[in-house]
């Protein structure tokens, strides 16, 4: 009975709040006919091109520049690595529109390079609008993944296996070749697949680094869906976007891989700290964290007198800008915290209940894993279109639908790094509490919770990154009174007032990290 209602109430949840509405687009606006056509128009076939373009360069470029930090947090030990973990994953809650005002405020044609460029050499470069803008931010975004997913893999490989083949004659890179490259290449490829989705399925930096002429799929279908009206089309290139990350996501589920929480850290059993290893640190801390420096110092400086200035952070908490951000900035703020502690709560029940349920039920689980990963082939911009278009036979009030679409988003990557923790747990452990008399509730609590804490830790932290970053669904689905912290910035960059974007998007960096030290701090106790 217990297994049962266990089952049941996730896949409950997963019918009515995302089966439900994704259907509804197809019932209602699918057409083979406008499927055809729009699937065949020559400036869809380029945004589709582009798409798959950008995205491989992306996930590229990302799995090069994270696969030396999760060397360095699997095998080697040095001082800040608990601070450079919790860093790393500060990329990853920033939402686009913030990523955006980051890489203006650097690379724009009056961004700090620029100016320092112009001072030295009389040039500037203009990397704005372009194809290399756009891969630099979806780096920016998601290097986490590469080292949280790869370290967790390769943290794990015992290091007998490299020494024997140096034992054997092997120089280095043989030894990396045949005694550790075979045991973390699936959590690359994993960690690559999931980085081109995420790149595949870019909206924000897409559209804001990019502008019109770089559009993707994704771009193109908040533009049907908004401006052009044109919901027959969008849910052509919905229908074609589902069709291709589908395979990819089904492709992911073959592999049993998992986030390192923030708790998770290596112990560095194998080398020291690599000299060259300061050096990536330092690339790391000056490119990828540039932009995030760069919005915390505009939010408290004066570009255009050059001095300190709290008038930006005075203003956001002033009534000066209701009419813009349609409530308070206190609300603002408050909306942010509450909706993404929510939808993490929502997320951390329903993937353990999925993972138990996985982890004990013996047939049929490859099925419920690619049924609880379903999300992932879904972007934010087409499950809110699937809210609106059910809209009509039912209405979810805003303050319950943002934290649902939070939660369903979130919810594949932590249910897969529950299930990887609960899956290694050794099924000896289990059998011996129930031959002493340990009932279901009893194992769970006393033998599989304690081991699979850290992964629930890592999750919510997650989906509480994820909920608070979150942009395109917020944008389609949100009323003025329930405005979030990534609208307010959108709002104040479309309303050309820079300083305020800066400073409301210096206090959701300052929220997002408070809310992560007291989840490693939960961790330590």
């Amino acid at each position: 009975m217990t297994r049962a209602v266990v089952l049941i109430s996730p896949l409950l949840v997963f019918i009515l709040f995302f089966y439900l509405p994704i259907s509804s687009i197809f019932f209602r606006f699918f057409s083979p006919g406008a499927f055809w056509q729009g699937i065949t128009s020559a400036y869809n076939l380029k945004r589709l091109s582009f798409t798959f373009k950008q995205a491989l360069i992306s996930a590229i470029v990302t799995v090069a520049l994270g696969l030396p930090g999760a060397y360095l947090v699997a095998r080697t030990s040095f001082r800040f690595k608990r601070i450079f973990l919790s860093l790393s994953l500060i990329p990853f809650i920033v939402p686009g529109v913030s990523v955006a005002l980051g890489f203006i405020s650097i690379f724009g044609n009056n961004g700090l390079l620029n100016r320092l460029l112009y001072s030295v050499f009389k040039t500037k470069i203009h990397l704005l609008y372009s194809l290399a803008a756009i891969i630099i931010g979806h780096s920016f975004y998601n290097f986490p993944i590469i080292i949280r997913l790869v370290s967790s893999s390769w943290f794990n490989v015992d290091p007998i296996y490299e020494e024997e083949a140096k034992i054997d004659g092997a120089g280095r890179f043989k030894a990396f070749y045949y005694g550790v490259l075979p045991y973390i290449f699936p959590s690359i490829v994993a960690a690559f697949l999931l980085v081109f989705i995420y790149c595949f399925l870019s909206f924000s930096v897409v559209l804001i680094l990019g502008g019109a002429r770089f559009a993707t799929l994704e771009v193109q279908i908040y533009m049907y869906t908004t401006t052009l009206v044109d919901f027959k089309s969008a849910t052509a290139l919905i229908v074609l976007q589902l069709m291709l990350i589908s395979i990819l996501t089904l492709l992911l589920s073959k592999f049993k891989v998992r986030f390192v929480g923030i708790g998770e850290i290596g112990g560095g059993k194998v080398r020291r700290f690599p000299r060259w290893g300061w050096a990536y640190l330092l690339l790391v801390l000056t490119v990828i964290f540039l932009p995030v420096i760069a919005i915390i110092v505009g939010g408290f400086w004066d570009y255009l007198h050059n001095r300190f200035s709290l008038l930006w952070m005075k203003d956001i908490f002033s009534t000066r800008y209701s009419a813009i951000l349609g409530t308070n900035p206190i609300k603002v703020m408050m909306n942010s915290v509450i909706f993404s502690i929510f939808s993490a709560i929502v997320v951390i029940i329903l993937s353990t209940m999925s993972a138990y349920v996985c982890v004990r039920i013996k047939r049929g689980i490859s099925l419920l894993e690619a049924i609880f990963i379903t999300p992932l082939a879904i972007s934010p911009i087409t499950l809110a279109f699937g809210y609106i278009s059910i809209s009509n036979v039912f209405s979810i009030p805003v303050p319950v639908e943002l934290p649902i679409v939070y939660a369903i988003l979130s919810f594949p990557l932590a249910f897969q790094g529950i299930l990887a923790a609960w899956s290694s747990i050794p099924k000896d452990f289990g059998d011996a509490a129930r031959i002493f008399g340990a009932n279901e509730w009893q194992v769970f609590r006393y033998v599989d919770l304690p081991a699979i804490l850290p992964a629930v830790i890592g999750a919510f932290a997650l989906a509480v990154a994820i909920g608070f970053g979150e942009l395109g669904a917020t944008l389609m689905l949100y009323t003025p009174e329930y405005t979030t912290i990534p609208v307010a910035i959108y709002r104040f960059l479309s309303s050309r007032h820079y300083g305020e974007a800066q400073a409301i998007g210096t206090l959701l960096i300052a929220v997002a990290g408070t809310m992560f030290v007291v989840t490693d701090r939960m961790y330590k106790r």
